[in-house]
């Protein structure tokens, strides 16, 4: 088996410096990015494939699902009997997970799905995961309301989720295709590729861009980076469970709030540089809070599938 590339390699204040500029400007030029560092062109553009090629870090297209008529989201916690490896193959083939994890606590693996609409999860989690060998039991998590959704700390109203829906043609279809796979593809590129011109190109680009159907997001391997520890933090809360919410904003180390239908009032994804910080917010910041009446934590042992890697070519086409 080839060496991970990744685990040789130790980012430098330079290569971080390259990375926080990508995250403010996912397409942002050689030129700009390199006088942000201090550095030419040349060695700019030379840090950047390095950073790529070792998977540290890429730059990619994320559409929002609601905008295309995916309107329900869960998380659903899953507990294992045997190899995990087994069952991470089988729920690799469910096209509606569009993250999935193996952490530690009273589940052994976690999974994101979104689907259409309320039979569509049923169908999803009700059959599918649960008809997985090796799947003894699972909790389903039902996003109500999604108040903080980082690492572009965009916040996001369930009142919004479905009621504008998106008409895409075979030209967007393609370059929404080519942008998510790499969102710093230049408007000439995105032209050879689809089969457009370079001026269609770029006008559709920015237009999708423009209005919300794509974002370009820079997705970074935070365990290269800066977080050590990255965990789901489940709370219940007593009292108004909006006002807890709405407290998230201002604790940096939480990355996604939502409130949830099921065992929790609330899920947390966050991410802390040490596990003394962990401890710190698990056991001081969150259970300090008016109205966190428990805390329950499943730290991330490793993340299988990330967000930006669900293909939503053939939704498009469906709907």
């Amino acid at each position: 088996m080839a060496p991970d590339p990744k685990l040789s390699y130790v980012p430098d204040s330079v290569d971080l410096e390259l990375i926080e500029g990508l995250r403010r400007d996912g397409r942002a030029s050689i030129t700009d990015l390199g006088a942000a560092v201090g550095l030419g062109e040349d060695a700019t553009r030379e840090r950047l494939r390095r950073l790529i090629d070792r998977r540290v870090v890429s730059v990619v297209g994320i559409v929002d699902p609601a905008l295309l008529g995916y309107t329900r989201f869960a998380l659903v916690g899953l507990n294992v009997i045997g190899r995990t490896g087994v069952v991470l193959d089988e729920l690799a083939r469910i096209e509606q997970i569009d993250f999935c994890a193996v952490v530690a606590g009273r589940f052994d693996v976690i999974a994101e799905v979104v689907c259409r609409n309320d039979e569509h999860l049923a169908e999803v989690v009700g059959e599918r995961i649960r008809s997985v060998p090796g799947i003894t039991s699972s909790i389903t998590m039902d996003y109500l309301q999604v108040a903080k959704w980082a690492p572009d700390k965009v916040i996001n109203s369930s009142s919004d989720r479905g009621e504008r829906q998106v008409v895409l043609d075979d030209v967007d279809v393609g370059l929404l295709a080519e942008l998510q796979r790499d969102g710093r593809l230049s408007f000439q590129e995105l032209a050879r590729r689809t089969g457009v011109t370079s001026s269609l190109a770029r006008r559709r680009t920015l237009a999708l861009s423009a209005g919300g159907v794509i974002r370009i997001s820079t997705v970074v391997d935070r365990g290269v980076t800066d977080a050590q520890v990255l965990a789901g933090v489940g709370l219940r809360v007593r009292g108004p469970v909006a006002d807890v919410l709405e407290r998230m904003h201002e604790i940096p180390q939480v990355e996604i709030a939502a409130m949830v239908a099921g065992p929790f009032d609330m899920i947390l994804e966050v991410s802390c540089s040490s596990r003394g910080e962990f401890a710190d917010l698990v056991g001081n910041q969150l259970r300090s809070l008016p109205g966190v009446r428990s805390t329950e934590t499943w730290p991330y042992l490793r993340i299988v599938r990330l967000p930006a890697n669900w293909d939503f070519t053939s939704g498009f086409r469906s709907l």
